[in-house]
């Protein structure tokens, strides 16, 4: 079962796939993560952004539909920077990131920090690597939209934001409950390694999740914000990378798309 980056953050894409919650080998109590995410405050820093490179050869298209052989979109349907929250909300330190990838990467980035990911990819990829089996028992369901936004600390640290268009709020609804309920599966036992804290946010609808590798001691926090047909995630390496609190994060998020 693939993992999310958290950072997986530590994101990465294989073969063109989002692969969002790698736990991949430790550093300093966290994994390093591929990590994307970024803002309506984040489009001055892309105008002055690296060109794109150029997208890997052995991508293909997806079964969604969606053309990794292409340089990725800046938007996606009604999802764009505005969707996620500026980086100066995550707190002190946090600046928007681009992250080009690469062909042997197997993901191209479009020289800015926000990407159009494929939707199939992200949700195939969203779940934490070395939960019990009861965990991966329902697929997550995959949304209309996906995309990503990419922030960086001065530590060195990642965070990725991930928007979810979901058509509409029934649908969206379907995932925070399928999301949570693996999210709570997720625990000590049975040869599993990764242990998922979930607690409630206060703001509407939202809650957050600790994700803790008990072998290599790899911590991602992560931030789920609801709101009508569209899902937003906030993921950030490291169990200490200085943070604002939850709420005041979870309450900075823009209006999503009606």
């Amino acid at each position: 079962m693939s993992g999310r980056v958290r950072p997986g953050l530590a994101a990465a894409l294989a073969a063109g796939a989002l692969l969002l919650s790698a736990c991949g080998q430790a550093q300093d109590s966290a994994s390093p993560a591929a990590a994307s995410s970024a803002t309506a405050a984040t489009e001055s820093a892309s105008a002055s952004a690296p060109t794109a490179p150029e997208p890997s050869a052995s991508a293909t298209a997806s079964p969604s539909g969606f053309d990794r052989t292409a340089v990725p979109a800046t938007t996606s349907g009604p999802l764009g920077a505005s969707t996620m929250p500026r980086a100066t909300a995550l707190g002190p330190g946090w600046k928007a990131y681009v992250d080009n990838g690469s062909p042997e990467e197997g993901y191209t980035g479009n020289g800015t920090p926000v990407v159009a990911r494929d939707p199939r990819d992200v949700t195939d990829a969203m779940l934490p690597f070395g939960c019990q089996e009861a965990t991966y028992a329902t697929p997550v369901p995959v949304p209309v939209h996906a995309l990503e936004a990419d922030y960086r600390h001065t530590s060195g640290r990642h965070a990725v934001g991930i928007a979810l268009d979901y058509g509409t709020p029934e649908a969206a609804q379907r995932f925070v409950d399928v999301y949570t309920a693996a999210m709570r599966a997720c625990v000590a036992g049975g040869g599993a390694t990764t242990v998922v804290t979930v607690t409630p946010v206060a703001v509407p609808g939202a809650f957050a999740d600790v994700q803790r590798d008990t072998t290599d001691g790899t911590v991602y926090r992560e931030l789920v914000v609801p709101a009508g047909r569209v899902v937003r995630l906030l993921d950030v390496e490291g169990e200490h990378t200085p943070l604002a609190p939850w709420t005041e994060i979870a309450a900075a998020f823009p209006p999503a798309p009606a």
